[in-house]
């Protein structure tokens, strides 16, 4: 098997239990800021991106994030 290189991630995308409760901690403890949201037809954030200039995360609300089983070929999956 060839071996091969990661050159970098372009964001991790967390699961989470509440998308704000995720987003003040790392806006307040870290600095992350809002690099871009989603808002249900009810106003509730439901995905947000965060970054602080050298990486991005992803809050998904996990009460929302149903995975389907299918899967983009260009998006690596980790089930944590």
């Amino acid at each position: 098997m060839e071996k091969f290189k990661v050159l970098g991630f372009g964001h991790v995308g967390l699961s989470v239990r509440d998308v704000e409760k995720s987003y003040n901690f790392y806006k307040n403890m870290l600095g992350f800021q809002v690099v871009w949201e989603h808002f249900n037809e009810n106003g509730k954030r439901t995905l947000l991106f965060i970054g602080n200039g050298s990486c991005v995360i992803e809050f998904l609300d996990a009460k929302q994030d149903r995975w389907t089983g299918s899967m983009d070929l260009s998006t690596i999956y980790l089930f944590l």
